[in-house]
């Protein structure tokens, strides 16, 4: 395994804390995905980010949109005048 496909396979499997009661046949169904898609990023490295880039990203892109939010009152000319 390379290290990025390590690194993948680290972080998928970190989140399966989640997971609920003991279910065989979903746990392997879940297993089968994560493997797939451990498979896809190696393929395409380049096209996916790690979760804190994208809670970043995302926690950017809310305080932009607040911000914008607070600034861009608009209000018709009629009030205006």
């Amino acid at each position: 395994m390379s290290a990025t496909t390590t690194q993948a396979t680290i972080s998928i499997l970190g989140y399966w804390e989640h997971e609920g009661p003991d279910d065989p046949a979903g746990d392997a169904e879940l297993l089968k995905e994560a493997l797939a898609m451990i498979e896809q990023y190696g393929k395409n490295p380049a096209g996916w980010k790690t979760l804190e880039e994208f809670e970043a990203e995302l926690a950017e892109a809310t305080h932009l949109s607040a911000a914008n939010s607070r600034q861009c009152l608009c209000f018709p000319d009629s009030l205006i005048s």
